[in-house]
């Protein structure tokens, strides 16, 4: 069965050559936006700009993902992820990283 290779990315991917990423076969990226919250605030990936921009650039199809943190408030974290993120049309669902409990 055939199938689409993809990455993702965040802060500890800070240099991304998106040419060479899209020349090895890779068709989407998801991008972390954002993690947890602080003083109710999410907290924004520093790369989360950049990132964004470049696998469009290269033409990637793009997507966002959230780091969610359990202990902390869910709704606070999913209201502010929708401010830092504005997809587009063409662009993958925003979607959720869940690694805590």
């Amino acid at each position: 069965m055939p199938f689409v290779k993809g990455i993702d990315v965040s802060v500890y991917d800070p240099v991304v050559n998106w040419a060479k990423v899209r020349e090895q076969g890779y068709r989407f990226v998801f991008v972390r936006s954002s993690y947890g919250v602080d003083n109710k605030m999410t907290i924004k990936d520093t790369m989360f700009d950049s990132h964004w921009a470049g696998s469009k650039a290269a033409g990637l199809v793009r997507g966002a993902y959230h780091y969610l943190k359990a202990k902390e408030d869910g709704k606070t974290q999913a209201v502010e992820v929708l401010k830092i993120v504005k997809p587009e049309a063409t662009d993958l669902p925003i979607a959720l990283d869940l690694e805590e409990y």
